[in-house]
């Protein structure tokens, strides 16, 4: 639990890491704090990993061509959009907008209504397809997966948790999280944590590969 994570991360600093709850904090347990959740974000985008992979789902609508990406997204698969109502068929994801605006150069007009899309292409914050579907298309969904971006930790409880799977919330999160406070505070001993995770040499890898490879979605037996 976040409250469970910081004390730990206290006692690794010397401190009696004894808090029963997360308000009025110190500034001290505060750095502990924001350290942990930067610590979650910065393992999120490390790897593709399996406890965060999730199914986006966007519902066409006739005449719309635009949709908004989820809320929580930090990457999509650009490899896996498909229409299930029409075949299982896959749609291209254009990985720039240079390449979109090459192929539709006057946009998506009315040329290309009434009919299943092919490509799609994702601008700031919205997913645009390559038609505007018609009576046919209504309705049907297009399916996706990806990466969620993972919630933080808050002060308001103590029993929050995040989506480091468990075993790993010692081994990596909080190692890494005892690293940036000790780094932030010019500790030397910074080192013996980053190494714990990130590890020396070939050899000994560290913690973080062993996650790797039991929950990375490109690694050990995925």
């Amino acid at each position: 639990t976040a409250l469970e994570m910081v004390n730990q991360v206290l006692r690794n600093n010397g401190e009696a890491g004894d808090l029963t709850a997360l308000t009025s904090l110190t500034p001290f347990q505060q750095l502990c704090f924001d350290k942990s959740n930067e610590a979650i974000i910065e393992l999120a985008s490390l790897v593709k990993w399996m406890p965060l992979e999730t199914v986006g789902t966007m519902t066409m609508l006739s005449g719309t061509s635009t949709y908004a990406m989820p809320s929580d997204l930090l990457a999509e698969d650009e490899e896996s959009f498909r229409i299930p109502d029409n075949n299982g068929s896959f749609l291209s994801f254009y990985k720039s907008m240079a390449e979109w605006d090459a192929d539709y150069p006057k946009g998506i007009t009315t040329e290309r209504q009434n009919m299943y899309p092919s490509g799609i292409s994702r601008y700031n914050t919205t997913y645009q397809i390559n038609t505007l579907p018609g009576a046919t298309q209504n309705a049907k969904t297009i399916q996706f997966r990806y990466q969620q971006r993972p919630s933080l930790l808050t002060t308001a409880t103590g029993t929050g948790t995040c989506w480091v799977p468990e075993g790993m919330d010692d081994l990596v999160l909080v190692n890494l999280a005892t690293y940036k406070v000790m780094a932030y505070k010019g500790n030397p001993e910074a080192m013996e944590y980053y190494n714990r995770v990130f590890g020396r040499s070939q050899t000994d890898k560290g913690y973080l590969d062993s996650m790797k490879k039991l929950y990375g979605e490109n690694y050990g037996y995925r």
